[in-house]
């Protein structure tokens, strides 16, 4: 269905358009050729692609004064997105498809997606003596999402390309299929920033997750109310060598740190119900009937990466010139694979 391939594939000598028995071109697109080449003025007028897309996203945020050093803030997202696809693979000038199975193909999809985003937290921020500066935030936040998906697929429509509807297919050749998912997350936090003089610099990270992603029975580091959270964290230090006295001797210099931190994250991205037992829907023949979607793993857990970071930052001349060299080390333990199954299991 390329019109770029099948014009390079199609001898320069044949006209898409056909002609009568007096040689006169008509306006009815030729079929395909001895060698099963395509037409490609026919892939151009006669292919169909639409798509339609439509997002709303928005966020509100409010913020209590307790004090002049004490806020709390709370975040709202919402993220609404939908996308209508139809495509229709024409028969007049076209090869077939599907190894000859199909004349012309219609498909159409329908992908919906809702998100929702609370984010809730305290947060401390006060100067002492001018010389500490402390920074921190507790608090927790939740993510929810719902998607659905649905699509079908008709095959050998009538044969003039004029009805491209699902419905106007072949009975028997027609597909339908879809996803739907639905996932949440929950985590609560704290950071901590701390600085002396503008010159050491300190900071930590803790962060308790739950997914449902996640198997009730996960070895993780604690579970709340029969809840599996894992326990992330991260650490790290700077300093600005730039404000030593001994260095106060070179006038071109602005800015120069050392960072080093450390710290450990969390993946969950392994699909929504593979720690789940359940059973989806399958057609045979003239019926349809359930089987087991998988095996559920309720073991499963986060993959976990660890990960080293030491970086230098360096400015010169008013910032007219800036030198950054970052090293990092990464290592990932309990990744998250799809295992094949043996064939006489049933699953695919």
């Amino acid at each position: 269905t390329s019109p770029i391939r099948t014009s390079l594939s199609k001898p320069p000598i044949f006209n898409p358009y056909q002609y009568d028995e007096q040689g006169n071109q008509l306006a009815i697109l030729d079929d395909v050729d001895e060698l099963e080449t395509s037409n490609p003025v026919a892939v151009l007028e006669k292919y169909r692609g639409e798509n339609k897309n439509y997002r709303f996203i928005s966020s509100i945020k409010t913020q209590a004064d307790i004090s002049n050093s004490l806020k709390w803030n709370s975040l709202f997202g919402l993220n609404f997105n939908t996308l209508k696809e139809f495509v229709f693979l024409p028969n007049i000038g076209i090869d077939t498809y599907f190894d000859g199975e199909a004349n012309n193909v219609s498909q159409s999809t329908y992908n919906y997606l809702f998100s929702l985003y609370n984010d809730n937290y305290l947060n401390f921020n006060k100067q002492y003596n001018a010389i500490h500066d402390i920074n921190s935030s507790i608090g927790f936040r939740v993510y929810t999402n719902t998607l659905q998906i649905d699509m079908g697929q008709a095959m050998n429509l009538p044969d003039n390309d004029e009805y491209t509807r699902l419905q106007e297919g072949q009975d028997d050749l027609r597909r339908i299929g879809g996803v739907n998912g639905i996932w949440n997350w929950m985590s609560f936090y704290n950071v901590i920033n701390y600085k002396f003089k503008d010159k050491y610099i300190f900071n930590t990270g803790l962060s308790a997750d739950f997914s449902t992603r996640t198997g009730d029975e996960a070895k993780t580091a604690f579970h709340i109310l029969d809840l599996p959270f894992g326990l992330f964290y991260s650490v790290g230090a700077g300093w600005r060598l730039s404000q030593e006295a001994f260095l106060n001797q070179f006038p071109s210099l602005e800015n120069l740190m050392l960072r080093v931190s450390y710290g450990m994250t969390g993946n969950d991205d392994i699909g929504n119900y593979n720690a789940l037992s359940y059973y989806e829907l399958v057609r045979y023949g003239e019926t349809s009937g359930l089987i087991p979607g998988s095996i559920a793993n309720k073991s499963l857990k986060y993959e976990n990466t660890h990960q080293f970071d030491a970086g230098l930052d360096l400015s010169l001349w008013g910032s007219r010139t800036r030198f950054t060299v970052n090293y990092y080390y990464t290592n990932t333990r309990d990744v998250l694979i799809y295992e094949p199954q043996k064939s006489y299991m049933g699953y695919n």
